[in-house]
């Protein structure tokens, strides 16, 4: 297989597991913990996810729109 490199902009912030279930109307599993942090992440067609901080900020960088000038 032939490896590959993406960008894209996304919008987030920082939420924990138990909060992104609830801002779905879920039950969180018995087998997930509440409290592992993480971020909502919505991208430019308006999906919306989460994501479990260690592997957001392997990936993310603070976008500054200022410092591409």
């Amino acid at each position: 297989m032939k490896k590959y490199v993406g960008t894209k902009v996304i919008e987030a912030k920082p939420m924990t597991r138990g909060d992104y279930s609830k801002f779905r109307g879920w039950q969180i599993p018995a087998d997930e913990n509440p409290e592992d942090a993480g971020y909502l992440v919505k991208y430019s067609d308006d999906y919306v996810s989460w994501s479990l901080a260690y592997v957001f900020e392997e990936v993310y960088r603070e976008y500054d729109e200022n410092k591409l000038q």
